[in-house]
């Protein structure tokens, strides 16, 4: 199963997640204050490529349906971001996981 490494939310630090996924593969899930981004990590922890992002304005329509009263509505958005990804046990299905949420 996924394992968080570290879940650092609206910290000093920034809004970001790293996720060791089951097939041994490290990914990096960041927010900014526009985008939403999940990265490959390589060595030393420096992202490696971009497996998917979106801005955080269309990542939250997608996510928060119906504004406060959505069904997670009490989750932040790394909360719901970490908890699609580690459903997930490859990056082949972090970018189709993710990917099809924006097609909604």
């Amino acid at each position: 199963m996924a394992q968080i490494k570290t879940f650092q939310d609206g910290t000093s630090m920034g809004t970001f997640s790293q996720i060791n996924l089951d097939d041994g593969n490290k990914i990096l899930i960041s927010i900014t204050q526009t985008e939403i981004a999940i990265f490959k990590i390589g060595f030393l922890g420096i992202p490696k490529e971009t497996l998917w992002k979106e801005g955080v304005d269309k990542f939250m329509d997608i996510i928060y349906p119906k504004g406060p009263f959505s069904e997670e509505g009490n989750k932040s958005v790394l909360e719901i971001a970490v908890n699609l990804a580690m459903q997930c046990k490859t990056m082949e299905e972090i970018r189709e996981k993710f990917s099809k949420l924006a097609v909604k």
